[in-house]
């Protein structure tokens, strides 16, 4: 009983770790006008199977009306086995790109847009690990991206 209920807190003490992980500030564009882009992009869905929907929410903040936020899904060559183990991806292969759509201010705050987009796993798809780089542009030399491996860079 000791052993389990040992367990149950160590298990719980590690949940507190993906909150501050979130926080890691990422990617930014800083335009001529010191105004900047940024972007915080997650995948809301975190195991899938073949033919089912991938939810990925981004907010953004420096944003213009011309903003375009896109998902490039990405197939890494690793188990997820292996990433529950701590090993983290590399490079990936791109498998595909969706289109996130505007959803509106965040209802906390006015300055911060939300985004959203579902990817379909294909029916011809291999299992594996994949992740999502997400990229707000608002022109060709403002871009922010969210990298899925950007604690690494």
């Amino acid at each position: 009983m000791k052993r389990r209920s040992l367990l149950m807190i160590l298990l719980f003490l590690g949940m507190i770790f993906t909150p501050v992980i979130a926080q890691i500030p990422t990617p930014n564009s800083t335009k001529d006008d010191n105004t900047t882009l940024s972007i915080d992009g997650f995948v809301n869905t975190k195991f899938a199977s073949i033919g089912s929907d991938v939810e990925i929410i981004a907010h953004t903040r420096g944003h213009t009306s011309d903003t375009q936020v896109t998902a490039d899904i990405l197939k890494y060559d690793m188990d997820p086995i292996e990433a529950i183990n701590g090993k983290i991806p590399l490079d990936g292969e791109l498998v595909g790109t969706i289109v996130l759509e505007n959803r509106g201010p965040h209802e906390n705050d006015a300055n911060t847009r939300i985004w959203q987009g579902v990817y379909t796993v294909p029916v011809n798809s291999l299992g594996g690990m994949y992740g999502a780089s997400i990229k707000a542009e608002n022109s060709q030399t403002v871009i922010a991206v969210d990298d899925a491996t950007q604690i690494t860079k």
